[in-house]
């Protein structure tokens, strides 16, 4: 043994093993979590592991160079064709969310429900620190430079974040994407389900948000009713009250507005679910008569205008708020009627819920529920 540990060609062999190996422990889950600098430092070994291959079997870097080219190709496409400079600015909301709007260089390409952009921001955590976030604001022809996104204090580069910024900072940042599916369309949602439900956990709000927005834009443009589409059931579940501030404010007037007797729009069925204790003495503040929300694309006209049609309804109708109580996927599941369009996005086993109770109903129940989850994690 110790002969053979004295020949450079085992010695090689074994520096390549170990740098792998380090490669491998920081890639462990917890090492991600806890500590994701660390992740990043360890996978660095993965150079000594390719310089000790290389003297451990020299054929074998025709292999590597051939997969580096391919990879450094695909990051210089990449950059040149998805990748954008902007400015972005930040508003911090209670319940450990950052909303951060981006104005950029040059027009993003257009993007769809669900779909996320890489974000890397210089001045909070470094230069090599990328993140994905999902999109919450809508196309707009007139103004296609700007892109908002939500993020939610999980790690230490959101937490980071969220403890530093000011709404006054304007700081450049680095974006490319749009990136994930683009088969949700607002349009064909309306044409092809006579209920929709929109099931949201946590941060999947900011994917619920979006498809919501995206729903409104679409019925606006509609003079009357013409779509398949007769009832929306919005759920959002959450473990504190501070996060319902997130979006309760923008979700009230979707309320009012969807369930006001003059606009051809389905009905909307509202509920927030708070899983945990009270995190705060006051509940998340309801927006006065006639103001609108950052981030909806309703005019004040349009909104005025309903308001003057019946003056007993104010700009908002509240939501239906339950504390201390897991959503039940089975009581949104039953009240759908006809074909149904069921959307998730949340947590794993939030998303697991819902693809057990749609399993459960469509052997029972004669109506097609057709599921689309979105995952995220942290």
């Amino acid at each position: 043994m110790q002969s053979q540990l004295q020949v450079q060609k085992v010695q090689y062999g074994l520096a390549g093993y170990g740098s792998l190996c380090v490669v491998m422990v920081g890639s462990f889950f917890l090492v991600r979590k806890m500590c994701y600098e660390v992740f990043v430092v360890t996978h660095l070994f993965i150079f000594g592991f390719i310089g000790a291959i290389a003297l451990h079997t020299p054929y074998a870097m025709r292999y590597f160079i051939a997969g580096l080219v391919c990879y450094l190709l695909n990051l210089v496409a990449v950059w040149f064709i998805k990748s954008h400079i902007g400015r972005a600015r930040f508003h911090v909301l209670s319940g450990g969310c950052t909303k951060v709007s981006i104005r950029l260089a040059s027009p993003l390409k257009q993007h769809s429900i669900g779909q996320h952009i890489n974000l890397c921001i210089p001045s909070i955590g470094s230069a090599f620190q990328w993140h994905p976030f999902t999109i919450t604001s809508i196309n707009c022809p007139k103004n296609n430079n700007m892109v908002e996104v939500h993020v939610c204090a999980r790690g230490n580069f959101t937490r980071n974040l969220y403890n530093t910024t000011s709404l006054e900072q304007d700081v450049p940042v680095f974006l490319n994407g749009p990136f994930g599916d683009s088969q949700i369309q607002p349009g064909v949602i309306l044409d092809s389900y006579n209920t929709v439900v929109i099931a949201l956990g946590g941060a999947g709000a900011t994917f619920g948000i979006r498809l919501l927005r995206e729903l409104y834009s679409h019925l606006s443009k509609i003079t009357k009713q013409t779509t398949c589409t007769r009832d929306i059931y919005v759920v959002w579940s959450v473990r504190r009250v501070s996060e319902l501030a997130w979006f309760q404010q923008e979700l009230e007037h979707y309320n009012y507005i969807f369930n006001h007797s003059n606009t051809p729009f389905p009905k909307l069925h509202l509920k927030l679910h708070v899983t945990g204790q009270d995190d705060s003495t006051d509940t998340p503040s309801s927006t006065t008569e006639k103001e609108v929300p950052e981030g909806i694309d309703i005019t004040p006209d349009k909104l005025n205008t309903l308001i003057d049609n019946d003056t007993n309804r104010s700009a908002i109708k509240e939501a239906d708020i339950v504390y201390q109580s897991r959503l039940n996927p089975s009581d949104y599941l039953l009240a759908c009627t006809g074909n149904a369009g069921v959307f998730v996005c949340g947590p794993s086993g939030f998303n697991s819920s819902f693809k057990n109770a749609v399993a459960c109903l469509s052997i029972d129940k004669s109506s097609h529920i057709q599921l689309f989850c979105q995952d995220f994690s942290y």
